[in-house]
Parts: C-alpha cells; sequence; structure tokens
C-alpha cells in the first residue's frame, strides 16, 4: 500500500524494503519497551499534533518501540528508567537499528 500524502524522505531510509543503519550517525535512538513505549508514542503523537517525528515498532518479540533523533541527542539528556539509548559519542558498542522504507509493504 502506498501513503496518499506526500512525504520527505531522509537519504537514510530506503527506497523499498529494509535497511540496517548504524545508530549515532545519522540518529540516535532510545527505546522502551512493549506497552509503556506504545503509550509514549501515543502520547508524543497527540502532544505533535500527529508530527512526532520517526517512530519505529517492532511487531514481534518485546515490542520495543524505538525513538529516533538527532545524532548526540540521546546523550544530552537523562532518560527515565527503562528506557535505553543508542548512539552518541563514548559508546562503546555498535548499535543497528532496522529502518524500513516509506512506502510499500515493510
Amino acid at each position: 500500500m502506498t501513503n496518499a500524502i506526500p512525504h520527505y524522505r531522509p537519504n537514510w531510509v530506503p527506497l523499498a524494503g529494509h535497511q540496517l543503519r548504524v545508530s549515532g550517525v545519522c540518529f540516535d535512538a532510545v527505546r522502551i519497551q512493549g506497552v509503556r513505549g506504545e503509550q509514549v508514542a501515543a502520547d508524543l503523537i497527540e502532544a505533535a499534533d500527529g508530527d512526532a517525528g520517526p517512530v519505529l515498532c517492532e511487531a514481534v518479540g518485546f515490542r520495543w518501540m524505538y525513538f529516533l533523533l538527532e545524532p548526540g541527542a540521546a546523550r544530552a539528556h537523562e532518560w527515565p528508567l527503562g528506557v535505553q539509548r543508542f548512539g552518541g559519542a563514548g559508546n562503546r558498542t555498535v548499535t543497528y537499528n532496522g529502518i524500513p522504507a516509506l512506502d510499500g509493504n515493510t
């Protein structure tokens, strides 16, 4: 299915399918598990009047919600207990996020 509303596609979003992207390069990410993450996403979307920015949802398993931020932003803030951050300076591990295309069956 194709979105009827035209949208901006950052260069790190694939044209089709999925691609892995390293956190901390084009974006940082924070993730929250399950129902709590879903509630945070709903609250953020409502507060932003529908323009909350990129949010990724894991449909199976732990149902993580990933909130993508500008590079460096994850380390620039204190986060509540249970929120994990990926990317930013001083991070000793490399993490990847699976980024789906904006259109198609992804």
